[in-house]
């Protein structure tokens, strides 16, 4: 993975509400592990289901959560992405 620009995470309640209940994350644990973590790794990938999305993975320590989160291009050259979902590492999965 390559070193991919990300200053800001935009949310909205739905994503916040759905992350909390079916995964356990805060918006703190996701931003800290996506956007200030300076090991993260970030990656282009495309679906047919969900179209081009960056996946990125990162380390939250205030928890200590490794996280992969994917993210929507909003506006590139700022550096601001939009969350579609996010999960804690599970047991066998790369960081």
């Amino acid at each position: 993975m390559v070193r991919i620009h990300i200053v800001y995470i935009e949310w909205d309640d739905e994503h916040i509400n759905k992350l909390k209940r079916d995964h356990g994350l805060e918006v703190y644990d996701v931003d800290e592990a996506i956007v200030r973590d300076p090991d993260r790794r970030a990656k282009w990938v495309s679906s047919q289901k969900h179209g081009r999305r960056l996946m990125v993975t990162g380390y939250s320590e205030c928890h200590g959560k490794a996280i992969i989160a994917f993210l929507d291009p909003v506006n590139e050259r700022e550096g601001i992405r939009r969350i579609r979902t996010a999960w804690e590492v599970r047991p066998g999965e790369t960081r």
